[in-house]
């Protein structure tokens, strides 16, 4: 089957916009991965991740609008398209990624933290005044244990004299 010059122009853009999209996906994984300090094992679970999602899109595109071939251009298309992010747009996408975290910290995170402790208020109280009725507690009850164990003491003596 013969396919039209536009038709190729036409996926390749597609395959150089698949690839722009790779490394904005990259560079998401990346900003997430230093916000939140990831290990060795998350780092290679979501870099495995990216290359099947990556892949998985590659041939989704190959067989959505390529009629199901994989061509040589696709392939350079979405390469061109990852080193042509890589060199010129991936500075401006991390910086922005770094100033959504910092925005959605300050609108979001601070006042959830700061609305969580005020909450937590009336419970430290709460808790302030149960330690202190326990504590009470614990000494009227070793007060009565000891009254107790005195008076078996003194019962013990009283039968032993009969």
């Amino acid at each position: 089957m013969e396919v039209s010059s536009s038709h190729q122009m036409y996926v390749f853009l597609l395959c150089l916009a698949l690839g722009i999209g790779c490394g904005v996906f990259f560079d998401f994984q990346r900003s997430i991965r230093k916000i939140f300090f990831a290990g060795v094992l998350r780092t290679t679970l979501e870099d495995i991740l990216f290359v099947f999602l990556c892949i998985g899109a590659v041939l989704a595109l190959g067989f959505f609008f390529n009629n199901g071939e994989l061509r040589y251009y696709q392939i350079l298309g979405c390469v061109s398209g990852a080193l042509f992010y890589a060199a010129f747009l991936t500075r401006w996408v991390t910086k922005l990624f770094s100033l959504f975290y910092s925005i959605t910290e300050k609108i979001i995170v601070k006042p959830f933290i700061k609305i969580c402790t005020l909450a937590l208020i009336p419970a430290r109280s709460f808790c302030t005044v149960v330690k202190r009725l326990l504590k009470k507690l614990k000494a009227v009850c070793t007060k009565v244990l000891h009254a107790l164990k005195n008076n078996l003491k003194m019962l013990k003596k009283r039968i032993k004299m009969l």
